[in-house]
C-alpha cells in the first residue's frame, strides 16, 4: 500500500534531476558534441544552440549581480533584462529622494552593434559632447532637462545612464561611483 504513494514522489525526483542536467550547459554542450560525433549535425546544432543560451543566461546573471543594490544614495530596483535580434539590454532603475537614475548595459552576443556604438563614442562620431569616467570614454548627449551618458566599455558594450529629474552634475557624479570595470568584466 505504501508503494503507490512513493512512485509518484520517485517521478518529480528523478524529474528534477533531469531537468537540472537538461538545464546545465556543461550537459548540452557536450550532448552536442556527441550528436556531432554520431553525424547528427541537424541535432547536434540544436542542442550547441541550447547549450549557448544556457551560457548566455549564467552570463546575464553574473552581469546583474555586479549591478550594486545601493550607490551614492540611490536604491536599486528590480533588475530588467531583454534580449532581441542578439542584443542584450540590463536595465536597473535607481531612486532617492530627488529621483531616479536609469541605468542601461547594452551588449551583443556577436558584440556587431554594441561594438559600433562603442566605436562611435570612442571616435566623437555621437552628436553629443565628449567624456570620460574612470577611464572611460563617453558622450554627453544631454538636452534640456533629460540627461543622457554614455560609455563605451572596452569589450563593446555601451552602458548609459538616463534621468529626466535629476540634474545632470548629480548623473555624472552617479556614474563616477559606478563600478564600470566591474561590469565590463562580468561581461
Amino acid at each position: 500500500m505504501k508503494f503507490p504513494r512513493l512512485l509518484p514522489l520517485s517521478f518529480l525526483v528523478m524529474a528534477s534531476f533531469s531537468t537540472q542536467a537538461a538545464d546545465d550547459p556543461a550537459t548540452a554542450c557536450q550532448q552536442a558534441a556527441k550528436l556531432y560525433q554520431q553525424q547528427d549535425i541537424k541535432a547536434a546544432k540544436e542542442e550547441a544552440q541550447w547549450c549557448v543560451t544556457l551560457l548566455q543566461q549564467l552570463m546575464a546573471k553574473q552581469t546583474q549581480q555586479v549591478f550594486p543594490d545601493k550607490i551614492g544614495g540611490y536604491t536599486g530596483q528590480d533588475i530588467e533584462q531583454n534580449s532581441a535580434m542578439g542584443m542584450n539590454i540590463t536595465e536597473r532603475r535607481y531612486q532617492n529622494k530627488q529621483g531616479e537614475i536609469s541605468v542601461k548595459l547594452t551588449s551583443g552576443d556577436n558584440g556587431a552593434m554594441a561594438s559600433a556604438l562603442s566605436a562611435m563614442a570612442q571616435f566623437g562620431m555621437s552628436p553629443g559632447k565628449a567624456i570620460r569616467v574612470q577611464r572611460y570614454k563617453g558622450t554627453d548627449l544631454s538636452e534640456d532637462d533629460f540627461t543622457q551618458l554614455q560609455f563605451a566599455l572596452k569589450n563593446g558594450a555601451v552602458l548609459s545612464f538616463e534621468s529626466s529629474d535629476v540634474p545632470r552634475d548629480e548623473v555624472l557624479s552617479f556614474a563616477e561611483s559606478f563600478p564600470l570595470a566591474e561590469i565590463e568584466q562580468a561581461l
